[in-house]
């Protein structure tokens, strides 16, 4: 994203409170951010929210009662020698987004960062981050601690949307790192960015010459990380509603994934669905058959598990012994067609060592699985009379 562009359609502040420099952005929320527009952000349920937390509440997250967080410090770690320097936050105000960052121009001051921090939190029911629960959370718990400013503020709820993430993006992306993201999902390119790793560096060095020009790509930096968290909040939220909105297969069924663990199966079901209807890799699509069988069966749908098996037995997945075990399964247990089961199995052994989509571990699995299940079978077709087999 061009920050010089940005700038021009936006309010900018400048003030300056004892050793903290207050930069404050007033941004329209029909800005876009790469493809995805703010406003976005107002139609989301707030209801589904939750689902996004690790682990997942029910509890309804009003949108104006989220911050979004981006915090920058002296050292890459957490240890006591990680000081803040830099905070980034925003929130939904009216029909805008207040951005706010809180520069640190000396690092003896770091309790009046803090201290502000802890005020511009009181209310707030949670807050959203890109690795915030691994990072910026126990590092400004840890500092709270360190400098005998009381109790931390009381955990909120946590959106880090770094695992929702992983879990939707990375295995098309290749990378959940936010600028991956912010590139391949969100279509915002940065033209100017600092790796993270320098920042630390580049505050010093501002410390020791105190040149603006030196801390003015950290501040871009921050800015940008706390920009693109509303846009994929926004992303998100839809996709929770409907995954139809993520336009790619294999981001559907990510969506479906993250869905089923929240035990929101009713939705799932709808991204499995959807995910089929995209055209996917032979990969995306066994797994998101599998998935979608199972919820099938465990909410009773044991005929539209077994059919939905049998279609892709006969088409896509023809060659996935995976899915003859499957219905061996379900012959055997809920139709009680031994027969049948028998005939499943053999075929899923028979397809074992041809079969592309198993590792070698996963061929063994179900190699023992399948000849135990033989076995049974047999046993129990051997107690059948004959004349109730040709029946």
């Amino acid at each position: 994203m061009d920050l010089a562009k940005v700038r021009r359609f936006v309010n900018r502040k400048i003030g300056r409170i004892g050793e903290v420099t207050l930069i404050r952005y007033v941004f329209p929320l029909d800005l876009s951010y790469g493809r995805v527009c703010l406003s976005a952000l107002l139609s989301v349920d707030s209801s589904l929210l939750g689902r996004l937390s690790r682990p997942p509440v029910t509890t309804p997250l009003p949108l104006r009662s989220i911050i979004f967080l981006d915090i920058e410090t002296t050292a890459l770690g957490t240890g006591r020698e990680c000081q803040v320097f830099l905070v980034g936050l925003g929130r939904i105000e009216g029909e805008t987004l207040l951005l706010e960052q809180y520069f640190l121009e000396h690092p003896r001051a770091e309790t009046e960062i803090l201290t502000m921090l802890r005020l511009q939190m009181e209310g707030v029911t949670s807050f959203v981050s890109f690795n915030g629960r691994l990072f910026d959370w126990p590092v400004l718990r840890s500092r709270f601690l360190s400098l005998d400013l009381g109790e931390p503020p009381p955990d909120p709820i946590h959106l880090d949307l770094l695992y929702p993430a992983r879990r939707v993006w990375r295995p098309r992306v290749g990378s959940a790192s936010l600028t991956a993201i912010e590139a391949s999902v969100l279509g915002a390119h940065r033209s100017i960015d600092v790796p993270s790793w320098l920042v630390p560096s580049l505050y010093w060095k501002y410390l020791e010459w105190g040149d603006p020009k030196i801390i003015e790509p950290v501040l871009a930096h921050n800015l940008q990380d706390v920009l693109a968290l509303p846009a994929l909040l926004a992303l998100l939220g839809q996709a929770l509603h409907d995954p139809a909105h993520l336009e790619e297969p294999e981001d559907r069924f990510g969506m479906a994934c993250l869905l089923e663990e929240a035990n929101d199966f009713a939705r799932a079901q709808l991204g499995y669905e959807q995910a089929l209807q995209g055209n996917p890799s032979q990969e995306i699509r066994l797994k998101a058959v599998l998935r979608l069988a199972d919820l099938y069966r465990r909410s009773g749908q044991f005929i539209g598990s077994i059919q939905l098996l049998e279609e892709e037995a006969e088409g896509p997945l023809r060659g996935c012994s995976c899915i003859y075990a499957k219905l061996a399964k379900l012959y055997e247990r809920h139709l009680r067609d031994f027969a049948a089961a028998h005939a499943m199995a053999m075929k899923a052994l028979d397809l074992l060592n041809t079969d592309p989509t198993l590792s070698e571990p996963q061929r063994k699995r179900l190699e023992e699985e399948l000849v135990c299940r033989l076995e049974r079978l047999e046993r129990r077709l051997s107690r059948i009379p004959s004349a109730s087999l040709r029946v």
